[in-house]
This record gives C-alpha cells, structure tokens and sequence, in this order.
C-alpha cells in the first residue's frame, strides 16, 4: 500500500500521524509512506527577515518528519517551496499512492477563509481515496 499524508506544521500535525497509525495498522512496516510539507514562499516575498523566517520554516519542517517518523518509523519525507495548491498538485500527480490522508484544518483559518481550503481544493481534485481527519 502506498500511502501519502500532507502535512503542514500546524496543532493537528501530530493527530494526522496518529489516524495514519490507526488506518495503517500493523501494515505500517509494509506500507510504503510518503510525508509531503510545502513552504508557502508567497509569505516571505519582501519581507525584510525572510532568511530567518525561512529558516525558522525549516527547523518545523524537521518537526514534522520526526513526528512523522516518531509515529510511522521509516517514511519517505518531501519537502517543497512554492505557492501550497499549484505544488500539491504537481507532485500528487507524480507520485503513486492507493490513499491520501489529509487534515481538515490547517495551519491558518484566516488562509482556509479568504482562500479556499486545501482539503476541499484535495477532496474536489483527487479521484483516489482520501481520508480526510478532521
């Protein structure tokens, strides 16, 4: 089973883990996991800090792997910059996966209102499993 779970570094990073872990089961050791984390550039650009701001990105990027890996032992990570949506979608269509996971909510209300969510955006897109954890 090849599964991918999109995870952002947000309160409900971990409680993904936890329903991956659960869905999973004992298949953890056979499943084949990928974690993907995309850094959203667009909240640097011309910013005066954005070095640090970039870096602090990466220091939670680190946390969302060990959890990930805390949770699910070995498990392929993927990280990314760019705009969260155009990205998703360019690397959900070249990656194989038989299930998607996905949080309901994420790093910020604010983006999901004046936005759109990315679940809804993943839920209307994808045309394989997706289980979303609210």
């Amino acid at each position: 089973m090849k599964v991918v779970i999109c995870a952002d570094y947000s309160a409900y990073t971990e409680k993904l883990m936890q329903a991956a872990k659960l869905l999973l089961g004992t298949r953890v050791p056979q499943a084949e996991i990928t974690v993907l984390h995309i850094v959203d550039t667009t909240l640097f650009s011309g910013m005066p800090d954005s070095e640090q701001l970039m870096a602090e990105c990466k220091e939670e990027s680190d946390d969302i792997y060990a959890i990930a890996k805390d949770y699910l032992g070995n498990v392929n990570y993927i990280e990314e910059y760019g705009v969260p949506l155009p990205k998703l979608d360019e690397l959900l269509e070249s990656l194989p996966f038989d299930i998607l996971i996905i949080g309901s909510k994420g790093k910020s209300a604010i983006t999901n209102v004046l936005f759109g969510s990315t679940a809804q955006h993943l839920l209307n897109y994808i045309t394989k499993p997706v289980l979303l954890v609210p």
